[in-house]
């Protein structure tokens, strides 16, 4: 019988997706600042991107990097930020912010959408889990 630590790790309900095409060089330093005291993971699509910023830009902006995700197929570079319900719903004016430079947003309550990205958003969800 598998034990409840080999499942594998959940989004936490209400997590929202969100994918932001990097089209220019201040595209990440110009990214909205996570509302005070929270944070959101955002993973890159190519490692190569982190050279855009400065070293603790995102992090003062509120976005905790967390590394490379998996890009089948990608045709311009993008960023995952992985968004927990409470900014969702308490920071709206953030979220339409956030959702303005994005292309493409997934509800992670679906499970559809929670399979088909499951590889994108399994570093956010080490790293929700270790902290």
């Amino acid at each position: 019988m598998a034990s409840p630590l080999d499942a594998p790790l959940q989004p936490p309900t209400g997590s929202v997706l969100v994918r932001l095409p990097i089209l220019g060089p201040d595209a990440l330093a110009t990214l909205p600042a996570v509302p005070a005291p929270h944070q959101v993971t955002i993973s890159l699509g190519d490692p190569a991107l982190r050279a855009l910023v400065a070293p603790g830009t995102l992090e003062a902006l509120g976005y905790q990097l967390v590394g490379a995700h998996d890009v089948d197929g990608l045709l311009l570079p993008e960023a995952l930020v992985l968004v927990r319900a409470v900014l969702v719903t308490a920071h709206t004016a953030w979220m339409k912010r956030l959702l303005a430079r994005a292309d493409k947003a997934w509800d992670l309550d679906l499970g559809p959408a929670r399979m088909i990205m499951r590889s994108r958003i399994e570093r956010h969800l080490a790293f929700a889990a270790a902290a």
